[in-house]
């Protein structure tokens, strides 16, 4: 991302990522059987699992991820340009 925002960023074009983990609805039981197989807990409990563990103990919504991504898509997110945002409520602390 740093190099990008260095090549282009004298072209007046800002990078910036967005890092997301355990987004609730993207947890379906189809997705969750996928990666974990059939015995896998069901969507409900794996998004209490992931509240438990972030610490703003809630999961992250796609709202949450819509709305830093409208965000740094505006004039006013314009200083920022070569890092990743961490929409994860916490699930991930860097």
């Amino acid at each position: 991302m740093r190099y990008l925002a260095a090549e282009v960023g004298p072209h007046g074009v800002r990078v910036c990522g967005i890092w997301t983990a355990g987004v609730v609805e993207t947890l379906t039981t189809e997705k969750l059987a996928e990666v974990g197989g059939p015995d896998v807990p069901g969507p409900q409990a794996v998004e209490e699992m992931i509240a438990g563990m972030a610490a703003l103990r809630r999961a992250p919504w796609l709202a949450d991820v819509a709305e830093v991504a409208a965000f740094l898509a505006s004039d006013r997110a314009g200083g920022i340009t070569g890092t990743m945002t961490n929409v994860t409520s916490g699930l991930v602390l860097r």
